[in-house]
């Protein structure tokens, strides 16, 4: 990942998704981090991202599974 330049961010984030998107918002297990990769900025963080209904996205040949909205690790 160094390579590429791609990096793991901490986050306290507790849950994805706006709240105002949804009746219960799913929890963040503690630890889990976004992945910063170079040429890709998301719009939001995981506490207020609005694309919780869009499919996640594999990157790094298909080796880990990022939210297209914050780039939260899914795998």
């Amino acid at each position: 990942m160094d390579a590429i330049g791609a990096r793991w961010i901490p986050t306290n984030a507790r849950f994805h998704g706006a709240l105002d998107l949804m009746r219960v918002r799913a929890g963040i297990h503690p630890g889990r981090k976004v992945l910063s990769l170079p040429g890709i900025t998301y719009p939001w963080t995981p506490e207020t991202c609005r694309d919780v209904d869009n499919p996640s996205m594999w990157v790094l040949d298909d080796l880990v599974l990022v939210c297209r909205g914050c780039g939260i690790n899914g795998t």
